[in-house]
């Protein structure tokens, strides 16, 4: 499994949920009702960017262990309140910049 597209309503990505895939991409279908992305559920994965639904409201620790992520985009009028910690520990060899951030 290299991509996954998460159906529109789908509330809650569970801890560990794709911990381990291997996925690269990671979209959401339009009209997103996401409001939590758990604990590690996209760790050890391949994701290199990423936008983030605006309902989602709280994105668990390491949530992005690991993965090689150079853009983070949180979409438009995002409710983003929490996010966890480590949610996007990198690799160690890579960059700690994210570009595109449009963090509330």
């Amino acid at each position: 499994l290299q991509s996954i597209e998460i159906p529109n309503g789908i509330t809650v990505i569970a801890a560990k949920a794709f911990d381990g895939a291997g996925l690269k991409i990671v979209t959401f279908e339009e009209g997103s009702v996401l409001t939590q992305i758990g604990d590690y559920a996209f760790g050890e994965c391949a994701i290199s960017q990423i936008v983030i639904p605006a309902s989602v409201q709280t994105i668990g620790g390491y949530a992005f262990l690991q993965n090689p992520l150079t853009s983070v985009t949180f979409a438009e009028n995002s409710v983003l309140q929490t996010v966890g910690a480590g949610a996007r520990r990198g690799r160690p060899d890579e960059g700690r910049r994210i570009d595109g951030a449009g963090c509330p």
